[in-house]
Formats: C-alpha cells, structure tokens, sequence
C-alpha cells in the first residue's frame, strides 16, 4: 500500500490539473452566547450515507472548514467544555455547493445535547454563481424521455434548445450539446466529477446513465475562479457513490411508433398518389412499425459478505448499466434518394431528352469523338442519348447497389430527382454504457475513488440500399 499511495497520489495531481471541483464544503463560526468566538472546540462532520465523520477543531477565530465532501447528506456536531453539545442535523450538501453553518453553544454541561434539524440554507451566500441543482430524485421522476440527464439543462432560467426533438438520446452528441446561454455564444463546459468530458466541437463526449448521476448542477453566470474553462454554461454532474445501505433499480421504457401519428411527410406522397389514381387507396401507406426499449439497471451498496467480510463504513461500490435497442424506419428527409433508373445502367438517358428544354441541357456527347475545329472543341452526341458506354470496370459492382426507382407522386421531379422513397429505410440502434464507480475511506484524511466508464453504439441508419445490400452503412 505504501508503494501504491504515491503513485495514485501523482495520477490524482495530474486530474485536479485540469479538474474543476465537484465536491463540496461546510465551514462556519463557533461562538458563545454572548457571540465571543470559540477556540480550539472540537468539530465532527459527518457523512450520514456512509457514517464517515471528518474531524477538525476550530481556529483561534473560532473558525473550522470541511473540504472535498461528496454530496450527501450531513451532519455537524461541535462540543466544547462547559457547553452544551450542539448538533445540526438534515444538512443537504449539493454538488460544489459551500454551505455555512454557525454553531452557538449554550452554558452547560457536555452531555447535554442542543439538536438543530434542518436543510442547508437556500441563499448559498460564499457564491456568486447562478444556476440550478437537481438531485438523484428529481433526474429519476422528472418526465423526460430519453432519460439523457444533460437534457435537464432546459430547466434552468436563460438556456436555449436549438437542436432537434427527435435527437438528445443518450448518445446524441449533437442534440445533447444543443442547450445555450446567452445566445449561444460561448461553448459548455462538461465535466463529471469535476473531470472533463467535453467532446469536439462544443459537444459533449460522454453522457452518463441517469441512473448512474448522483446531482447535477447547472451555472448560467459563472464568476467562481473554478469556472474559467468556459464562456457558457458549466454543466457539473456528481456520479452516484455507494452507501452502507444496499440500493437497487431495474427500469425499462418502451417506445411503439404504431401509437404514433403518421408524420405528414410520410403520408402525403400517398395520399397524393390516391388522389391522382396512380395509387390504389386500399394500399395507402400506413404507419411504418417501429419499436425502441431503453432499459438500465442499477446497484449499490457496501462490501459486505455475511460472516465474511464487513468493510461498511469503509469500501463502497456502484454499478450501472444502461441499453438502447431501436428497431424502427427512417421518418426524415434521408429517405428521398435519388438513383440511377435500369435505362441508365444500361447505357440508355433518352428520357432526359423528353423533357422540357432538355434536348440543350441533357444532351450526351461521346468525349472520344472530339476534335479541335478551329478554337472549338467539337463533339459527337450519341444518337438519342442512348448507346452511352459504361467504361469503368467497378461500375456493374456498385450499379447492383442501387434500389430500384418507385417513383412516388411528389416527391419525384421532372428530372428524376428524388426518385426513391425509402419507406422502411432501417433506423436501428444497439447501445450500450456501463458506469462503475468504487469509493475506499482509507482514513479521516486519506480518501480513494476509482471511476471507469464505457458506451459502444452500432447505428444501421441513412441506408439506401437496404433493399440490395442490408447493413453495408452499418457504422
């Protein structure tokens, strides 16, 4: 162990380097009852989800300060000779959050004991910083459906949405990232526990399981010194720790495109088809099926083996593992494809010819028959713009490819644009996280945590030739 404390010690530097706090502090003022400051009185701050106390005694100003303290809830007791025992309990500490809580004793003996019970001031005065704290309770029971926590950012005062609906699942870089303040003119800062995971691009890297967040804290206006990566927002989230309590949660959400409308864009080119006759109206298209399951499963608690081993109080653990599977079709514009029609494989682009101004805009010269006449460069077109060579030796490799055209009334243009409408164009989704997180009271002033996290998604979307080549854009 003595080996090992100075290497950790140096991994541990390394992060704070570029760390911002995530964890918290309690401190205050000791006085009588006259409001003289008490010296020398000994102080215990106490972890009451994991029964670890940190003990302190105040200063020759009366003053004591409990640093690096994870979120939790507290307690603080103060005694001191010829006093009465204080004791403040139902402290909530949040994420970051500096909280004051004064003791003024009483005249009285030691046993005796003054209870104070009560939440942590609402008015956080040791800050400048505005925002907003959400706990493990709220992330959990808050309607939000994608179960994406940095989603939660639209629900402090100032921040903007500007991504797109369909997109803040989980491993949504894109989307997730799309909450602003002031106008979007700065980039978010994204941290875990303090340590970055802010991506390229103004993204988010990694979003953690909800499950797996212990608060999240929101600041808009950041005037802290810990707060000088950023121009925009600071997004802090606190993993969940292990308790000596054992915790479990098992959740699964099922999302049934059936139950859904069918979008407008879906419909229309069939319904316009059924209006012009060129689509029999008891096949009108209906509502693709479409199927998604979000699914996470949560534990922590102790090391505790009955009989065995009891390390309660001491090492703790935290497991969580999050899956999205989606099976369901493609319902935006990446549906409308254009592709070459059989005619063209073969050679044959007459129909070009067919349309309006067409015989000066498609028509197809055989680049091998030019010659210079003058200063011109004359060329001979190809008979009715058919007979045109296919000269690349890949091209009957990627022409079967290609889907056939079907043509659907309102999507297709005179010149064959959007020629292929997609309608079960596959947008499956496999996706998996794991966040695992261990915490080690080696002693009142010594303290280890290990977090590790991992996600793997395979996306099957925006694939055009699901019909002739299934999975080829699997990425």
């Amino acid at each position: 162990m003595k080996k090992l404390l100075p290497v950790f010690l140096v991994l541990s530097l390394g992060a704070a380097l570029h760390a911002q706090e995530s964890r918290g502090s309690i401190a205050g003022r000791v006085t009588d009852p006259t409001g003289a400051v008490i010296p020398g009185a000994p102080v215990t701050v106490t972890n009451k989800a994991t029964n670890t106390p940190r003990r302190m005694t105040t200063n020759a100003t009366g003053y004591y300060e409990a640093n690096l303290l994870e979120p939790s809830t507290y307690t603080v007791d103060v005694e001191a000779q010829g006093f009465k025992k204080f004791l403040r309990s139902g402290i909530t500490l949040n994420v970051s959050a500096r909280i004051e809580i004064d003791a003024k004793l009483e005249i009285g003996g030691v046993a005796e004991t003054v209870e104070v019970t009560g939440e942590a001031p609402l008015l956080e005065t040791s800050t400048a910083s505005g925002g907003r704290v959400l706990d493990n309770r709220q992330i959990l029971n808050l309607p939000f459906s994608d179960t994406n926590p940095f989603a939660l950012t639209a629900l402090a005062p100032g921040m903007q949405w500007t991504g797109q609906p369909e997109y803040r699942r989980p491993f949504d870089n894109g989307g997730t990232s799309s909450f602003n303040t002031s106008g979007g003119v700065g980039q978010n800062e994204y941290t875990i526990d303090g340590m970055t995971v802010t991506g390229t691009s103004r993204r988010v890297g990694f979003t953690p399981p909800s499950d797996s967040v212990g608060e999240f804290k929101l600041e808009t206006s950041n005037f802290d010194a810990s707060q000088g990566f950023t121009s925009g927002a600071a997004i802090n989230v606190s993993s969940r720790s292990g308790t000596n309590a054992f915790h479990g949660a098992l959740f699964d959400q099922h999302w049934q495109q059936r139950w859904n409308a069918t979008p407008f864009f879906t419909r229309e080119p069939y319904d316009a088809g059924v209006r012009t006759g060129t689509i029999d109206p008891n096949k009108t298209q209906k509502q693709a099926t479409g199927r998604s399951n979000n699914y996470s499963l949560t534990a922590s608690g102790p090391v505790f083996i009955p009989k065995v081993l009891n390390l309660k109080d001491k090492l703790f653990w935290t497991l969580t593992w999050n899956g999205i599977k989606q099976s369901k079709a493609e319902t935006t514009s990446s549906t409308d494809v254009t592709v070459p029609s059989e005619a063209m494989k073969q050679g044959d682009f007459s129909y070009f010819l067919t349309i309006p101004n067409g015989a000066n805009l498609y028509t197809i010269y055989d680049p091998r028959s030019a010659t210079l006449q003058g200063s011109n460069v004359v060329r001979t077109p190809f008979p009715g713009n058919k007979g045109v060579p296919i000269l690349n030796p890949v091209a009957p490799y990627y022409s079967k490819l290609y889907p056939t055209p079907n043509n659907i009334p309102g999507k297709v243009t005179p010149e064959l644009y959007y020629n292929y409408f997609g309608s079960a164009m596959p947008k499956n989704e496999k996706f998996n996280a794991i966040v695992n997180r261990y915490d080690w009271i080696v002693s009142q002033n010594h303290r280890l945590n290990v977090r590790w996290q991992w996600n793997d998604r395979l996306a099957d979307e925006y694939d055009f030739t699901y019909e002739t080549a299934r999975g080829l854009h699997s990425n």
